[in-house]
């Protein structure tokens, strides 16, 4: 299904009227990419999870923030009362 979708992309980017042969290199460039290396590998692995890292950071905050206030509240009961 990958490769459909690729070959989909692929013809998508051409103009309609000017595709009479499919350059067989470029398609198997297109299926069969190389593989990544180095930085490379390491962008594209971050940028498919930034989705999932900023729902992490949002969660982290999120958590923070609750512990926070249960500190603060805690802090707040175990307080003595001021004398009066």
């Amino acid at each position: 299904m990958q490769q459909i979708r690729l070959i989909n992309r692929f013809l998508d980017r051409v103009e309609p009227d000017t595709v009479t042969a499919v350059d067989i290199d470029t398609m198997n460039e297109v299926l069969h990419p190389k593989s990544l290396e180095g930085d490379a590998k390491l962008e594209k692995n971050l940028i498919e999870r930034y989705a999932e890292l900023m729902r992490l950071d949002r969660y982290e905050r999120r958590a923070l923030s609750r512990r926070k206030t249960a500190i603060g509240n805690f802090d707040a009961y175990r307080a003595p009362e001021p004398p009066k």
